[in-house]
């Protein structure tokens, strides 16, 4: 199985994985990534995202390839271009958005179009199609409210610890 968003948790069909609150999440690459692997795990269910979890949008992708490209080829750092860095930095900065606010449409689609316009303001020219990611983000944010996956994860955890409940903490490599 390649997992790179999704907890390796998944691969076993008794457990329940979180995406805890310091991941950066893109909702269409982790789409991706469950369907690749629906045909063997069902993950329905038994994935949920921390409603402090913050979002990573493909303008973040765009200025990650952008950072890269002004950097030049003595100065690049070989990021991979999955917008990882510019997602943080958007937390850091305390203008990013959470999976919660996914909850209110009105209210995200407000944040969102401040980030962005933010972001096209810095990177002039900056190539993403924000039409089209609005209308796969809200099919995607339909996905994610049906399948009932956004739940307070510190919440989550602690009921699990005073349960005795065995509990798997996993994070990326550095």
């Amino acid at each position: 199985y390649a997992f790179h968003l999704l907890p390796c948790g998944l691969a076993y069909q008794s457990t329940l994985n979180l995406l805890g609150n310091g991941v950066v999440i893109h909702l269409p690459g982790m789409f991706s990534e469950i369907d690749a692997l629906a045909p063997e795990m069902n993950a329905t269910g038994r994935l949920k995202i921390s409603n402090r979890a913050h979002l990573l949008f493909d303008f973040h992708q765009a200025v990650d390839a952008y950072q890269e490209a002004q950097r030049g080829p003595s100065g690049s750092i070989g990021t991979t271009k999955k917008g990882i860095g510019p997602a943080y930095t958007s937390k850091a900065t305390r203008n990013s958005i959470r999976v919660g606010e996914l909850v209110d449409w009105d209210i995200f689609m407000a944040k969102y179009n401040k980030l962005a316009d933010a972001h096209d303001a810095m990177y002039p020219g900056l190539q993403y199609d924000r039409k089209q990611e609005v209308t796969k983000l809200r099919e995607l944010r339909d996905r994610v409210i049906q399948d009932d996956m956004i739940v307070d994860g510190t919440l989550l955890v602690n009921q699990a610890m005073k349960e005795g409940k065995r509990i798997l903490c996993e994070g990326a490599n550095a």
